[in-house]
């Protein structure tokens, strides 16, 4: 399992990594394809547990999401928003589909919401000044988080944390985790000549959000009765399981930026 997930990320880290320093199309291509695969799995989530949700609207409202900050911030996404809700109820007056249920069509906008609109919030913070830095220090502290947690967890955890949403998570894996987070966000500093302090606090909060972000999407497959997403990363899982951290610290990221100021 250690070996699939090393070997994993030897391939996405560095595609993340050059997208984010390359911007511009290469980066909203790179979240856009991620985001509609994740979006796409969430889908098959609620097929599996029985719901019929109408996915091609959702698919293309999550695309539209992720467009908005890159072409016309603040119209983009409510109008797509208003023309799916309108339109999918019209679809179903017309076609008076009383077999798909209210539960069916409200789900719908679940993944599109929880995978498309946070994910917006990434393609936004790389077109801040030192965006792709801001890109860099959000990879890290989660990624960093999430294999600190792993590790301390498999080789010393004892204690339960939140064993009702996640049954393998422990006390001390979170606590290694973090520690990791804010390790990885100060040799960033170092590495890159920034102010240690400020970003040492980031990853201090950021891996905590690191680990709520992980424990919602473990809350969501245990709702649905889902190990994995899918099968698509070996040693990860789906790539919904991969995203499920950095969409929470994605927009953690994104208004620390602007409240607390842009790095040099």
């Amino acid at each position: 399992m250690l070996l699939q997930r090393v070997l994993s990320a030897a391939v996405l880290v560095p595609l993340v990594m050059a997208a984010a320093a390359l911007g511009g199309p290469w980066f909203l291509g790179l979240v856009a394809i991620a985001t509609m695969v994740a979006t796409w799995e969430f889908y098959g989530l609620l097929r599996r547990a029985g719901y019929s949700p109408l996915w091609p609207v959702g698919l293309a409202l999550a695309l539209a999401f992720l467009l908005d900050p890159y072409l016309l911030p603040g119209k983009i996404a409510p109008a797509a928003l208003a023309l799916a809700l309108t339109l999918s109820l019209a679809y179903l007056v017309v076609l008076q589909r009383l077999d798909l249920r209210i539960q069916d069509w409200a789900v719908s906008w679940v993944p599109p919401l929880y995978v498309g609109f946070l994910a917006s919030f990434m393609i936004a913070l790389r077109l801040l000044p030192s965006g792709a830095f801001w890109i860099y220090l959000v990879a890290a502290v989660t990624w960093a988080t999430d294999v600190g947690a792993y590790l301390v967890g498999t080789s010393m955890g004892r204690r339960k944390f939140f064993s009702a949403v996640s049954p393998r998570k422990t006390q001390e894996g979170a606590v290694g985790g973090v520690v990791a987070g804010v390790g990885a966000s100060v040799l960033l500093a170092w590495a890159f000549g920034w102010p240690t302090a400020p970003l040492a606090a980031f990853g201090l909060v950021g891996s905590v959000v690191a680990e709520v972000g992980d424990l919602a999407e473990s809350l969501i497959k245990r709702q649905l009765q889902a190990k994995d997403a899918s099968s698509l990363i070996p040693g990860h899982g789906g790539l919904l399981d991969r995203m499920d951290s950095l969409l929470f610290v994605g927009v953690l990221a994104y208004y620390w930026a602007l409240w607390m100021g842009s790095l040099p």
